[in-house]
């Protein structure tokens, strides 16, 4: 299993049991597609915050252009990096899952299923 499939699958576990703790019983084969998980690593994400952060710094104090079209360009720009650097890019299991062969498809939806029943007690 490669690092993404297996980061993958550590993602679907925790949104099952999440899933599976708040319907009361462990979710199905159908539940667990329709479940939505963040796609986008960590690294990226936290790039992006810290951009956006420095980009609405710029706008404020009009560092290197003080223009207004450029300080609104700076805080645009700004806002909708921090706001995708916080919430990232969720897709469901089965759209993430499309992409994939089918073959790992099927072992990584056996595995996640697997992966919450063991790790929850209800």
């Amino acid at each position: 299993m490669t690092r993404r499939e297996n980061k993958l699958q550590q993602r679907a576990v925790k949104a099952g049991i999440r899933a599976s703790k708040k319907r009361g019983h462990i979710v199905d084969e159908k539940e667990l597609a329709a479940l939505r998980i963040q796609v986008m690593p960590v690294l990226p994400r936290l790039l992006m915050v810290l951009a956006g952060i420095a980009l609405l710094g710029a706008a404020i104090t009009g560092w290197p252009l003080s223009g207004n079209e450029a300080q609104g360009a700076f805080a645009i720009s700004g806002i909708i990096l921090f706001l995708f650097g916080v919430f990232g890019v969720r897709r469901t299991i089965s759209n993430v899952l499309d992409h994939a062969v089918t073959e790992v498809a099927a072992d990584l939806v056996g595995k996640m299923l697997g992966g919450i029943a063991d790790r929850i007690d209800l």
